[in-house]
């Protein structure tokens, strides 16, 4: 949460992961694979207009889930910019 969406101040990015599993994400539009970025805490928006995608592994089976995406834009907001 949230899914996507458009932010004029830094947004964090939660991934409910199952227990036994583990997530990976890419902004790049690429697919996730467990090489990809792990999730471990909350991911903070980039700038500009990203493409998040995530994937879940199941640690002990190593299936995979369908691969999430959700088009996420932040641009700092003048009112933010001033502090």
């Amino acid at each position: 949460t949230p899914n996507g969406g458009v932010f004029d101040k830094e947004t964090y990015i939660t991934i409910d992961v199952p227990k036994g599993c583990c997530a990976y994400y890419t902004w790049d539009r690429t697919d996730p694979t467990a090489e990809s970025e792990k999730y471990i805490t909350p991911i903070l928006i980039p700038e500009g207009r990203n493409m998040l995608s995530v994937i879940i592994i199941n640690d002990k089976t190593g299936a995979t889930s369908v691969v999430y995406r959700g088009m996420f834009e932040y641009y700092e907001s003048a009112d933010e910019a001033e502090d």
